[in-house]
């Protein structure tokens, strides 16, 4: 499976979060604290694992949206699907991008990602920091178990599940308690107790017939009584639902004689009602609307009167608008000769300003004729680059060199303590050692002479030394085993008595061979054993000492090697600077200019020559509008009879104030009587359309007999009571037929006539009785009943017996099934048994195989073998050195190594087996390494995620810059 793309609807504190540009390989998360790193990596476990049961766990939204989301991925077939699963009801769907097939069953999605369940993705593909610290997590809820099942074939079974369910199956044979209470046993003596049973019951025919016939007796009195029971029940139905209508018969009688005194009245319809109602109100609103206008005319006219009589200054009006477009060009002119001034003042100061920051020999004349900046910037980014690469070279020349004289004076000392513990040794040079050897040599001929002369010894022993020497052995093995128990000291007599004859035999086996004295043995082979191992400890003392003297030699070399590039490089580097010196004084520029600062001194001399240029338009700029303000003055004076010029400017001003004033009170005049005219307009029409809704109005009024709209409102109030007394009457109709019926009413409303509470409770009440009096006496009949039926059955052994009978014939059927179901679990239970150890025997090696290929790479070959032993779950380590480690001795760096292999080795083992290869998530693991170890572990991880997708949390900058630097894409979060 690799991921494509993720979409968050609402999952903690992301709404509508978009995630993009996944595949295959590594890709880095970043973010930082509480930009949602956390949530990020819950929702895509929760996505592809399964949301948890309780809602707590499953974090809502907190910023809303719908609980959820969905994962776009391609499969292993190359098939893209999009995966959604809700968090609120944890529904799960599934649709296949090319086909637009969708997939509502979770068992689907199981079988796509090969049955991988919650266990499986939290404890192989899901690792983090706590995870590979505590090794325990590959064994949790049967993780071990899903292994072995992948060598076995049948992926997706929990064998220590399966196992454990067989046998508690078959413990099911047992009771708790005693297991030698077998279940099967306890069968055999129900069959047994069955069959005493039979032999004993019996039967009496005619005290059952008697029973039976008392019985149909009752049974037709009790339905008998049920037959009254129904007439009863039915005239107390009757006689309750009258008592429940009799409120709305008073509210129906009521109504109907309130109606036939108020008689037949004309009603209006609403509709009418409502259109009479408008008539009046638009009256009255046009009344209203006339009196304000007469009011607004009068107004007017009192403001029109008030307006200042017409001057002369009418006759100047037509060139307000020209004199105040040119006293606006005027002002505009004037300001933008001061403003140009300004700013002319400000260039020339700043160009000042900006050849002095420039430094010496940057003059104005220099600059001015200076053109080629381009070069310059070509020259000085080369040579600047040249610079750089050559002072890189010597600083990682210097650190080299440094590096190798320290890696001399290592090799140096190295030697020195070697050739110190030589000297310290008791065998320090050849001449010694050729002493031991040849001491070596004599010590093993005293040895073997010592062995020939005792074989050379017992040839001469005689028959009857010989039968001694075994008598006394087998008189101290039998002391020793029949005597000692009982007769200790006996025993121990015994033992002195054989062991003195062995010593004598022997003393005088020694006197008869007239056998020489040499040293004991003991003393020979120990001087042998120490001057072996002081031999061995010079040699290999020798081996190291030639061969650091070797590496001191090798280091010397690469030492000089790198003294002379140095040497090199910084000549080069003064080269570069010499010709650098030699371009500034071509191109008559100071010579202190250097490399680095080209391209800023080349911007400086472009901006120079801008604001250069930038002075000679502004001075330009001055001129032309110096030209506009003459110009001005000129056609001033044409236009108007005043004499006006750039000093007297106020006078203008002053004109062009009295026009407008003259203007806004002509056109104030115009604008009144504009406004007196529409008013005399609309107050004619508005006495118009009152006339025409006061006809409307009276020919409304006449249609019903009414002459007034007092008499219209009277009217109203009586139709209004008249409306609600018929509410009420048809509100107790309907009430009434609900209860009875529609045809019923009649009918009810005759028979209530006449009748009132008191009597309907009291028949009431007397039907209640008596139903209740029917219903205890059915009562009694039917206990009467059950009495009888009961002592029936207790006497009808023919039906108990055919019960027992089978019964017996189920029991034995049943025990032999039991029988049969406890020996196929026996058997299944054996059958997973062996399945798990040949697993163990033949599959879970490569497991181990593939984690030690893993962590030696990771270790830089420092580890070469892991071995493990399955029953105690216990990891061996074995160094370069030869040396075994467990995984308690091993620091918390290398644990974690070696447990993020052992995952690594999982993953691939799990993969190989066939199953759907998922995306491998890591939180941050490897944030405890340092930065050798990050490096050599990332690289393991980027050749990891050749062949799958790997997602790496992480909210450290340190791994987001080593990442980067490797080639893995970055994907941050939180912005």
């Amino acid at each position: 499976m690799i991921i494509k793309s993720i979409h968050i609807e609402g999952f903690g504190i992301f709404n509508d979060k978009k995630l993009d540009g996944f595949g295959q390989g590594l890709h880095l998360i970043y973010g930082e604290n509480e930009a949602g790193k956390s949530t990020l990596l819950d929702f895509i476990q929760f996505t592809l694992s399964g949301y948890p049961r309780t809602r707590s766990q499953r974090r809502p939204p907190l910023s809303g949206g719908n609980h959820g989301g969905k994962i776009q991925f391609l499969d292993s077939q190359g098939r893209e699907w999009e995966l959604y699963h809700s968090g609120a009801n944890r529904s799960i769907s599934l649709f296949e991008v090319a086909s637009g097939k969708r997939y509502d069953d979770e068992r689907f999605f199981k079988e796509l990602i090969s049955d991988a369940n919650e266990d499986i993705y939290k404890n192989i593909y899901a690792i983090n920091l706590q995870e590979l610290y505590d090794i325990n997590s590959i064994q949790e809820s049967g993780m071990k178990d899903r292994i072995y099942s992948l060598g076995t074939g049948v992926t997706g079974l929990d064998l220590r599940s399966l196992e454990s369910g067989i046998q508690a199956s078959a413990n099911e044979f047992y009771r708790s308690g005693a297991r030698t209470n077998f279940r099967l046993k306890d069968l055999s003596d129900e069959i047994h107790s069955l069959e005493m049973k039979l032999a004993e019951m019996s039967l009496s025919a005619e005290e059952y017939d008697r029973l039976q016939s008392d019985i149909e007796q009752l049974k037709f009195d009790v339905k008998n009584l049920d037959n009254e029971l129904k007439v009863n029940n039915s005239e107390f139905t009757e006689l309750s639902a009258r008592l429940e209508v009799y409120p709305e018969y008073i509210q129906f009688e009521d109504a109907q004689n309130k109606l036939a005194e108020l008689g037949e009245i004309p009603i209006i319809p609403d509709a009418q009602i409502n259109q009479i109602q408008q008539l009046r109100q638009r009256r009255e609103s046009l009344l209203d609307d006339l009196k304000k206008e007469i009011e607004d005319e009068k107004n007017l006219r009192f403001e029109i009167d008030k307006l200042p009589p017409k001057t002369e200054l009418e006759s100047l009006l037509p060139h307000l608008d020209l004199l105040k477009k040119d006293h606006v060009n005027f002002e505009f002119l004037l300001k933008e000769k001061e403003s140009i001034l300004a700013s002319l003042k400000r260039s020339k100061k700043l160009k000042n300003q900006f050849l002095e920051r420039m430094g010496e020999g940057f003059t104005e004349e220099v600059l001015s004729r200076f053109r080629n900046t381009l070069e310059l910037r070509e020259k000085g980014e080369e040579t600047r680059a040249r610079q750089i690469g050559l002072e890189t070279d010597v600083r990682s020349l210097q650190e080299r060199l440094k590096g190798a004289s320290e890696k001399m004076e290592e090799f140096d000392l190295k030697v020195k303590m070697v050739d110190q513990s030589l000297h310290d040794h008791t065998i320090s040079n050849e001449v010694e050692a050729g002493e031991a050897r040849n001491k070596l040599a004599s010590l093993e001929i005293q040895r073997d002479k010592f062995f020939h002369s005792l074989k050379t010894g017992v040839k001469g022993v005689n028959f009857y030394t010989k039968a001694a020497l075994w008598l006394m052995v087998v008189i101290a093995i039998g002391s020793g085993v029949w005597i000692m128990d009982t007769h200790t000291y006996l025993a121990i007599v015994l033992l002195v008595v054989a062991f003195s004859v062995v010593v004598l035999n022997l003393l005088f086996r020694n006197q008869a061979g007239g056998q020489k004295e040499y040293p004991e043995p003991e003393k020979i082979q120990l001087g042998i054993n120490e001057l072996q191992q002081d031999l061995k400890k010079y040699e290999d003392l020798i081996e190291e000492l030639t061969g650091q003297r070797h590496q001191w030699e090798l280091s010397k070399g690469n030492h000089e090697r790198i003294q002379k590039d140095l040497m090199e490089a910084q000549q080069e580097l003064a080269k570069l600077l010499e010709n650098w010196k030699n371009l500034l004084s071509d191109l008559d520029l100071p010579l202190t200019l250097r490399p680095q600062n080209t391209i800023e001194t080349a911007t400086n001399i472009d901006r120079f020559m801008e604001m250069r240029e930038g002075i000679i338009e502004q001075e330009e700029q001055l001129e032309k509008v110096q030209e506009g303000i003459n110009g001005f003055e000129v056609k001033l004076r044409n236009n108007f009879p005043v004499q006006i010029d750039q000093s007297s400017i106020f006078q203008s001003e002053q004109l062009i104030r009295s026009l407008e004033e003259y203007k806004k009170v002509d056109q104030r005049r115009r604008e009144l009587m504009r406004q007196l005219e529409q008013i005399s307009t609309r107050n004619g029409r508005q006495k118009e359309r009152i006339a025409e809704i006061e006809l409307d109005l009276e020919s409304s009024l006449k249609h019903y007999g009414l002459n007034s709209i007092e008499g219209f409102e009277k009217h109203l109030l009586e139709q209004e009571k008249y409306k609600n007394l018929e509410a009420v009457r048809d509100k107790a109709v309907q009430t009434i037929e609900t209860r009875f019926g529609r045809r019923a009413l009649q009918e009810v409303i005759e028979s209530m006539s006449g009748l009132d509470v008191m009597e309907l409770e009291n028949r009431k009440s007397m039907a209640e009785s008596r139903l209740k009096d029917l219903k205890i006496e059915r009562d009694n009949k039917m206990r009467e009943v059950g009495q009888l039926q009961n002592s029936a059955s207790a006497k009808l052994n023919r039906q108990e017996l055919a019960e027992s009978e089978l019964r017996l014939a189920s029991l034995k059927s049943e025990l032999q099934a039991e029988y049969r179901n406890w020996m196929v679990a026996r058997i299944a239970a054996k059958v997973v048994g062996l399945c798990k150890r040949k697993y163990q025997d033949t599959r879970q090696p490569e497991v181990i195989k593939k984690t030690a290929e893993i962590f030696s790479r990771i270790t830089e070959g420092r580890y070469i073998n892991l071995q493990t032993e399955i029953d105690k779950e216990e990891l061996i380590l074995t160094e370069l050195s030869g040396r075994r480690k467990k995984l308690e001795q091993l620091s918390r760096g290398t644990r974690e190594q070696l447990l993020l292999a052992l995952r690594m080795g999982l993953i691939e083992q799990y993969e190989q087996g066939g199953a759907e290869p998922l995306p491998v998530v890591l939180d941050d693991v490897l944030v405890n390494f340092d930065d050798k170890r990050a490096a050599t572990m990332a690289a393991q991880l980027l050749a990891f995620a050749e062949k799958r997708q790997v997602l790496l949390f992480t909210c450290h900058n340190r791994m987001r810059n080593l990442m980067t630097e490797l080639g893995s894409e970055v994907v941050v979060i939180g912005d």
